[in-house]
């Protein structure tokens, strides 16, 4: 199995998805960091980041309702995540599961290496990492 990009370890950042770690955990890597920073990018409404004005996804949004257009969104999601100067490129698809969840398989290059990423999506549950590592 390939190794995830090693990307250098810079930034101290506390371990917050929904909320801070129980026991204020911080990332271990830039790379766990940049993963983090995904998640919140699909969360964020476009606009909705004061530092960061012209990028957000919103994926609660875009998944809640009727009429999902599952290709707009992965086009979407690949449009905004490059705009983080750490990502170079992505690649998304999005599926629909027989529960009427979705998941989203992300892959982002960085650092010379594609990292895939998958989270999972559920009305009730909200959004949640399942995965990330080495493509």
């Amino acid at each position: 199995m390939t190794q995830p990009a090693q990307l250098p370890h810079n930034l101290q950042e506390v371990v917050c998805f929904d909320d801070l770690d129980l026991f204020g955990r911080e990332t271990r890597s830039d790379l766990e960091a940049l993963v983090q920073d995904v998640y919140h990018m699909l969360i964020e409404e476009l606009g909705s980041n004061l530092d960061v004005p012209d990028r957000g996804i919103g994926i609660y949004s875009l998944l809640s309702g009727s009429n999902i257009d599952v290709r707009a969104i992965a086009q979407r999601i690949d449009q905004q995540l490059p705009r983080d100067p750490r990502i170079d490129a992505s690649s998304t698809s999005v599926e629909v599961g027989a529960d009427g969840g979705y998941t989203l398989r992300i892959q982002i290059q960085a650092a010379g290496s594609v990292v895939g990423l998958a989270f999972a999506f559920a009305s009730a549950a909200g959004l949640s990492l399942i995965s990330w590592g080495a493509s």
